[in-house]
Protein backbone atom coordinates (compact mmCIF):
# COMPACT_ATOMS: atom_id res chain seq x y z
CA UNK A 1 0.00 0.00 0.00
CA UNK A 2 3.05 2.26 -0.15
CA UNK A 3 4.71 4.21 2.63
CA UNK A 4 3.19 7.68 2.19
CA UNK A 5 0.63 8.57 4.84
CA UNK A 6 -1.81 11.48 4.90
CA UNK A 7 -3.87 13.01 7.68
CA UNK A 8 -7.63 13.36 7.40
CA UNK A 9 -9.23 15.84 9.78
CA UNK A 10 -12.93 15.10 10.34
CA UNK A 11 -15.55 17.27 12.08
CA UNK A 12 -15.23 21.03 12.66
CA UNK A 13 -12.16 22.34 14.46
CA UNK A 14 -11.30 22.39 17.31
CA UNK A 15 -13.50 19.37 18.12
CA UNK A 16 -12.10 17.40 15.22
CA UNK A 17 -10.67 13.91 14.97
CA UNK A 18 -7.49 13.18 12.98
CA UNK A 19 -6.97 9.93 11.09
CA UNK A 20 -3.74 8.69 9.52
CA UNK A 21 -4.31 6.73 6.31
CA UNK A 22 -2.04 5.33 3.61
CA UNK A 23 -2.35 7.63 0.61
CA UNK A 24 -2.39 4.96 -2.12
CA UNK A 25 -5.11 3.00 -0.37
CA UNK A 26 -7.52 5.87 0.11
CA UNK A 27 -6.86 7.39 -3.32
CA UNK A 28 -7.66 4.08 -4.99
CA UNK A 29 -10.94 3.73 -3.09
CA UNK A 30 -12.18 7.33 -3.35
CA UNK A 31 -12.29 9.62 -6.41
CA UNK A 32 -12.69 12.50 -3.95
CA UNK A 33 -9.28 11.81 -2.40
CA UNK A 34 -7.77 11.06 -5.79
CA UNK A 35 -8.78 14.54 -6.94
CA UNK A 36 -7.71 16.25 -3.72
CA UNK A 37 -4.28 14.60 -3.59
CA UNK A 38 -3.58 14.06 -7.27
CA UNK A 39 -3.43 17.73 -8.18
CA UNK A 40 -1.35 20.69 -7.09
CA UNK A 41 -3.87 21.71 -4.46
CA UNK A 42 -3.37 22.85 -0.89
CA UNK A 43 -4.32 19.41 0.45
CA UNK A 44 -1.66 17.74 -1.66
CA UNK A 45 1.04 20.12 -0.46
CA UNK A 46 0.15 20.03 3.24
CA UNK A 47 -0.62 16.27 3.27
CA UNK A 48 -3.85 16.90 5.17
CA UNK A 49 -7.44 16.76 3.96
CA UNK A 50 -10.09 18.46 6.07
CA UNK A 51 -13.67 17.15 6.16
CA UNK A 52 -15.46 19.52 8.56
CA UNK A 53 -18.93 18.51 7.35
CA UNK A 54 -18.38 14.76 7.73
CA UNK A 55 -18.95 12.50 10.72
CA UNK A 56 -15.90 11.13 12.56
CA UNK A 57 -17.76 8.01 13.66
CA UNK A 58 -18.69 7.21 10.05
CA UNK A 59 -15.16 7.93 8.85
CA UNK A 60 -13.79 5.48 11.41
CA UNK A 61 -16.05 2.82 9.87
CA UNK A 62 -14.68 3.78 6.45
CA UNK A 63 -11.03 3.56 7.54
CA UNK A 64 -11.56 0.20 9.21
CA UNK A 65 -13.23 -1.04 6.02
CA UNK A 66 -10.22 0.14 4.01
CA UNK A 67 -7.82 -1.91 6.13
CA UNK A 68 -9.89 -4.93 7.17
CA UNK A 69 -12.57 -5.28 4.45
CA UNK A 70 -15.18 -5.40 7.22
CA UNK A 71 -17.85 -3.04 8.49
CA UNK A 72 -17.48 -2.70 12.25
CA UNK A 73 -21.08 -1.82 13.01
CA UNK A 74 -22.86 -4.98 14.07
CA UNK A 75 -24.44 -5.97 17.36
CA UNK A 76 -26.07 -9.33 17.83
CA UNK A 77 -29.81 -8.70 17.66
CA UNK A 78 -30.68 -11.58 19.97
CA UNK A 79 -28.55 -9.96 22.67
CA UNK A 80 -29.27 -6.33 21.88
CA UNK A 81 -31.49 -3.81 23.51
CA UNK A 82 -33.87 -1.73 21.45
CA UNK A 83 -31.30 1.01 20.97
CA UNK A 84 -28.62 -1.35 19.64
CA UNK A 85 -30.47 -2.21 16.43
CA UNK A 86 -31.38 1.41 15.86
CA UNK A 87 -27.78 2.37 16.62
CA UNK A 88 -26.45 0.08 13.89
CA UNK A 89 -28.93 1.33 11.29
CA UNK A 90 -28.09 4.96 12.08
CA UNK A 91 -24.37 4.28 11.69
CA UNK A 92 -24.86 2.38 8.44
CA UNK A 93 -26.86 5.34 7.13
CA UNK A 94 -24.16 7.83 8.10
CA UNK A 95 -21.53 5.58 6.55
CA UNK A 96 -23.46 5.49 3.28
CA UNK A 97 -23.81 9.27 3.25
CA UNK A 98 -20.05 9.55 3.81
CA UNK A 99 -19.47 7.18 0.90
CA UNK A 100 -21.68 9.43 -1.21
CA UNK A 101 -19.50 12.41 -0.32
CA UNK A 102 -16.26 10.51 -1.00
CA UNK A 103 -17.70 8.99 -4.21
CA UNK A 104 -16.68 5.54 -3.04
CA UNK A 105 -18.85 3.14 -5.05
CA UNK A 106 -17.53 -0.12 -3.60
CA UNK A 107 -17.83 1.22 -0.06
CA UNK A 108 -21.41 2.41 -0.65
CA UNK A 109 -22.43 -0.91 -2.18
CA UNK A 110 -20.82 -2.80 0.71
CA UNK A 111 -22.69 -0.65 3.23
CA UNK A 112 -25.92 -1.15 1.27
CA UNK A 113 -25.52 -4.92 1.41
CA UNK A 114 -25.12 -4.62 5.18
CA UNK A 115 -28.32 -2.55 5.31
CA UNK A 116 -30.14 -5.27 3.36
CA UNK A 117 -28.89 -7.84 5.87
CA UNK A 118 -30.05 -5.56 8.69
CA UNK A 119 -33.51 -5.30 7.11
CA UNK A 120 -33.81 -9.09 7.11
CA UNK A 121 -32.51 -9.54 10.66
CA UNK A 122 -34.09 -6.60 12.48
CA UNK A 123 -36.64 -7.34 15.19
CA UNK A 124 -40.03 -5.67 15.16
CA UNK A 125 -38.88 -3.37 17.97
CA UNK A 126 -36.09 -2.04 15.74
CA UNK A 127 -38.18 -1.71 12.59
CA UNK A 128 -39.00 1.96 13.06
CA UNK A 129 -35.33 2.95 12.60
CA UNK A 130 -35.36 3.24 8.76
CA UNK A 131 -38.35 5.63 8.48
CA UNK A 132 -36.98 7.70 11.36
CA UNK A 133 -33.79 8.19 9.35
CA UNK A 134 -35.73 9.47 6.33
CA UNK A 135 -35.49 13.07 7.57
CA UNK A 136 -31.69 13.15 7.43
CA UNK A 137 -31.45 10.95 4.33
CA UNK A 138 -33.92 12.88 2.19
CA UNK A 139 -32.21 16.16 3.09
CA UNK A 140 -28.76 14.82 2.17
CA UNK A 141 -29.56 12.84 -0.99
CA UNK A 142 -31.09 13.43 -4.39
CA UNK A 143 -34.02 11.73 -6.08
CA UNK A 144 -33.04 8.25 -7.23
CA UNK A 145 -30.66 7.57 -4.36
CA UNK A 146 -30.55 3.84 -3.46
CA UNK A 147 -30.55 4.89 0.19
CA UNK A 148 -33.96 6.46 -0.35
CA UNK A 149 -35.17 3.30 -2.10
CA UNK A 150 -34.35 0.90 0.71
CA UNK A 151 -35.89 3.18 3.35
CA UNK A 152 -39.04 3.45 1.26
CA UNK A 153 -39.19 -0.29 0.61
CA UNK A 154 -38.62 -1.18 4.24
CA UNK A 155 -41.26 1.29 5.41
CA UNK A 156 -43.95 0.15 2.98
CA UNK A 157 -43.32 -3.55 3.60
CA UNK A 158 -42.61 -3.64 7.32
CA UNK A 159 -44.70 -0.83 8.81
CA UNK A 160 -47.86 -0.85 6.71
CA UNK A 161 -50.20 -1.53 9.64
CA UNK A 162 -48.83 0.80 12.33
CA UNK A 163 -47.10 3.53 10.31
CA UNK A 164 -49.75 6.29 10.80
CA UNK A 165 -49.90 5.74 14.55
CA UNK A 166 -46.33 5.09 15.62
CA UNK A 167 -44.88 7.71 13.30
CA UNK A 168 -47.39 10.51 13.82
CA UNK A 169 -45.06 12.53 16.05
CA UNK A 170 -42.36 12.81 13.37
CA UNK A 171 -42.17 15.51 10.72
CA UNK A 172 -41.38 13.37 7.71
CA UNK A 173 -40.25 14.86 4.37
CA UNK A 174 -43.23 15.42 2.08
CA UNK A 175 -41.47 13.57 -0.74
CA UNK A 176 -41.00 10.53 1.50
CA UNK A 177 -44.67 10.45 2.55
CA UNK A 178 -45.81 10.93 -1.05
CA UNK A 179 -43.66 8.00 -2.15
CA UNK A 180 -45.05 5.81 0.65
CA UNK A 181 -48.64 6.57 -0.39
CA UNK A 182 -47.88 6.06 -4.09
CA UNK A 183 -46.18 2.72 -3.48
CA UNK A 184 -48.96 1.35 -1.29
CA UNK A 185 -51.66 2.58 -3.66
CA UNK A 186 -50.03 0.93 -6.66
CA UNK A 187 -49.64 -2.34 -4.80
CA UNK A 188 -53.32 -2.36 -3.85
CA UNK A 189 -54.45 -1.32 -7.35
CA UNK A 190 -52.52 -4.04 -9.15
CA UNK A 191 -53.07 -6.68 -6.43
CA UNK A 192 -49.63 -8.06 -7.18
CA UNK A 193 -48.25 -10.69 -4.85
CA UNK A 194 -44.58 -9.84 -4.80
CA UNK A 195 -41.71 -9.84 -2.36
CA UNK A 196 -39.59 -6.81 -1.53
CA UNK A 197 -36.06 -6.84 -2.99
CA UNK A 198 -34.41 -6.88 0.43
CA UNK A 199 -36.16 -10.14 1.32
CA UNK A 200 -34.86 -11.86 -1.82
CA UNK A 201 -31.42 -10.35 -1.12
CA UNK A 202 -31.07 -9.11 -4.67
CA UNK A 203 -28.32 -6.83 -3.48
CA UNK A 204 -27.53 -5.21 -6.81
CA UNK A 205 -31.07 -3.84 -6.87
CA UNK A 206 -29.83 -1.16 -4.45
CA UNK A 207 -26.29 -0.81 -5.81
CA UNK A 208 -24.93 2.28 -7.52
CA UNK A 209 -22.22 0.74 -9.72
CA UNK A 210 -24.44 0.95 -12.81
CA UNK A 211 -22.90 -0.84 -15.80
CA UNK A 212 -19.63 -1.33 -13.98
CA UNK A 213 -18.76 -4.65 -12.39
CA UNK A 214 -20.12 -5.20 -8.90
CA UNK A 215 -17.43 -5.37 -6.24
CA UNK A 216 -18.48 -8.96 -5.50
CA UNK A 217 -18.03 -10.08 -9.09
CA UNK A 218 -14.70 -8.54 -10.01
CA UNK A 219 -12.69 -11.37 -11.49
CA UNK A 220 -9.67 -12.74 -9.70
CA UNK A 221 -7.20 -11.82 -12.41
CA UNK A 222 -8.19 -8.16 -12.26
CA UNK A 223 -7.83 -8.18 -8.49
CA UNK A 224 -4.38 -9.70 -8.70
CA UNK A 225 -3.26 -7.23 -11.34
CA UNK A 226 -4.45 -4.23 -9.35
CA UNK A 227 -3.02 -5.63 -6.12
CA UNK A 228 0.45 -5.82 -7.68
CA UNK A 229 0.46 -2.05 -7.95
CA UNK A 230 -1.74 -0.84 -5.10
CA UNK A 231 -1.80 -3.64 -2.49
CA UNK A 232 -5.45 -2.94 -1.80
CA UNK A 233 -8.03 -5.28 -0.31
CA UNK A 234 -11.25 -6.38 -1.95
CA UNK A 235 -14.30 -5.86 0.24
CA UNK A 236 -16.80 -8.40 1.44
CA UNK A 237 -19.93 -7.95 3.49
CA UNK A 238 -19.07 -8.97 7.02
CA UNK A 239 -20.55 -6.85 9.78
CA UNK A 240 -18.74 -7.26 13.08
CA UNK A 241 -19.10 -5.91 16.59
CA UNK A 242 -17.96 -2.28 16.86
CA UNK A 243 -15.62 -3.24 19.70
CA UNK A 244 -13.54 -5.31 17.29
CA UNK A 245 -10.97 -2.74 16.23
CA UNK A 246 -8.57 -5.02 14.38
CA UNK A 247 -9.41 -8.19 12.51
CA UNK A 248 -7.67 -9.70 9.50
CA UNK A 249 -6.05 -7.67 6.79
CA UNK A 250 -6.46 -8.79 3.21
CA UNK A 251 -3.81 -6.37 1.92
CA UNK A 252 -0.73 -8.02 0.57
CA UNK A 253 2.25 -7.83 2.86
Amino acid sequence: MGTKVIAVRVDPEPKHTDFSVHENLIRFSSPFFEAALGRDWKESQERIVKLPDCNAHAFRVYVQWLYTAQLHTKFQFNQASLSDGQWEWANLGKAYLLGDYLQGIDFKDTVMDAMVDWANEATRECSNAPPHSSVEVFQATRAGSPLRWIILDFTTWRLTNNFPVSMSDYQFPSVFLANVVTTLTERIRTAKVIRPPFVDKRYCHYHCHGDRTCYKDKDKSSRQEVSKHTHVHWPVVLRSDWSVMTCWNRCEQ
